[in-house]
Order: C-alpha cells, then structure tokens, then sequence
C-alpha cells in the first residue's frame, strides 16, 4: 500500500528507522532476532531490493536540497529587496 502523499515522508522515514534498528539487532545477535529467529527469504530479498533505492534516495535527495537552497536564495533575495525599498 502507498502512502498518503502529505505523509509518505514521515511515514516511510518511521518504517526505515525500524527496519535500521531490525538490522542492528541482526548484527548485535549474529544474525537473529530477539525472538531468535532469522529473517525470511522474501525480508531478505526484500532488504536487498532496498539497496539501489535508499542509493537513489540519497541522489536525489542531494539534488534536490541544492534546488532548495537556490530556490530559497532567490526567495530570501526577494524579501530582502522588498524591505530594502
């Protein structure tokens, strides 16, 4: 299911800090949970799969805060102008 366009950040930001904090436990436990079990095949291809996109992810992410820095510059400069008068 998708997120919600005004929340997928938020939400997805939860959902990857649970899915760190389950890799973490893997590694502190040599590879199993608390429960002392491992992960599925379909989690671990699933983990594998999230790789290029988290790679992706930081891409653009990397772009677009350049955008927003110049956006923002020229926005800034507006105001600046604007009381400057």
């Amino acid at each position: 299911m998708s997120n919600m366009s005004y929340c997928r950040f938020e939400n997805t930001s939860r959902d990857l800090r649970d899915c760190l904090e389950a890799m973490q436990e893997l590694i502190n436990n040599k590879g199993v949970d608390e429960h002392g079990d491992t992960l599925s095949k379909t989690e671990i291809s699933a983990m594998h799969d999230m790789r290029p996109m988290v790679e992706e992810f930081i891409e653009l992410y990397e772009i677009l805060l350049v955008y927003d820095l110049h956006t923002n510059r020229r926005l800034l400069k507006k105001i600046q102008n604007k009381y400057e008068q």
